[in-house]
């Protein structure tokens, strides 16, 4: 049996900046204080903390949303692989991060609802406070980036 959870943050940071901080690997890295592999290519391999988290980057919309397969190295391997969709939303004096995690085994629903505040949310905003980006005219998207959608039919 699978849960879903689901997640509203407000940033006071751009939304494309909320997007960078997960998709870019060095500020991933540098937010979360743990080595991560990631790209923004369509059907790459990823992963996060050391090997705990892998899966792959399926979708990803241009500072706006990332769709991944997802799974963690604890899971039973009969457990099947978990869809996290992660949307940034720029609001009044900053952004909105919605978060659904769809699939997680029921035995890890708690961990990982709360690995989420703990290993990304809440240090996500120290790593903003700490480096001045309370302003949003400084966010930016490379206009040249070109991105491919992936198809997720079975």
């Amino acid at each position: 049996m699978t849960t879903i959870i689901i997640q509203k943050v407000n940033f006071n940071v751009a939304a494309v900046e909320l997007f960078s901080a997960y998709i870019n690997a060095k500020m991933h890295t540098d937010s979360t204080g743990s080595p991560v592999k990631i790209s923004m290519r369509p059907d790459s391999d990823f992963s996060a903390h050391n090997g705990y988290i892998t899966g792959k980057t399926l979708l990803v919309e241009r500072g706006k949303r990332i769709v991944q397969s997802w799974r963690c190295s604890d899971w039973k391997k009969t457990d099947p692989d978990s869809y996290l969709v992660l949307t940034f939303e720029d609001t009044k004096g900053g952004a909105n991060l919605h978060m659904v995690h769809l699939g997680v085994p029921k035995d890890k629903y708690t961990s990982i609802k709360a690995g989420w505040k703990e290993h990304y949310w809440d240090k996500w905003k120290e790593y903003f406070k700490n480096r001045g980006y309370a302003s949003l005219k400084n966010a930016k998207i490379n206009p040249k980036l070109k991105l491919k959608p992936v198809s997720m039919s079975a």
